[in-house]
Formats: structure tokens, C-alpha cells, sequence
């Protein structure tokens, strides 16, 4: 049967394994420190800002979108 060609079965299990191991090393060094960066800010506004008025809050929250979304990768 072909499905149980050890040469080709060997060879789509190395695909298979290079394109997961190069989307999570992508994923690890390019997307997560950026989604880190993103949660402490929230958190330190949420911490700062907590009490006071939500005028403010939605304020400050449209500025910090406004910054991360214009970064470049």
C-alpha cells in the first residue's frame, strides 16, 4: 500500500515535523514577547487607572491601542 511506503512516509513526517518546529520558534521569538508586552501594559493600567472614572480609562485604552497597532513588526 502506498501509505506505508517507508520513504515516502519518512519524508512527509519530516515536513511535517519542520513546518511545526518553525511555527513555534516564530510564534516564540515574534508573536509572544509582543502579546507579553501587550498583557503587562494592560495590567499596569488596569493596576494604575482602576478606580478612577471610565472616561479616562477608555481614554488612556484608545492611546495604548492606537501605540500598538502602528508598531511595526
Amino acid at each position: 500500500m502506498p501509505q506505508f511506503d517507508f520513504y515516502s512516509f519518512a519524508l512527509q513526517n519530516f515536513y511535517v515535523l519542520l513546518a511545526f518546529f518553525s511555527l513555534h520558534f516564530f510564534l516564540l521569538y515574534f508573536y509572544l514577547p509582543r502579546y507579553a508586552e501587550t498583557l503587562k501594559m494592560r495590567k499596569k493600567l488596569l493596576k494604575l487607572y482602576g478606580a478612577e472614572n471610565s472616561a479616562k480609562k477608555t481614554e488612556l485604552l484608545d492611546l495604548f491601542l492606537k501605540h500598538i497597532f502602528s508598531r511595526k513588526i
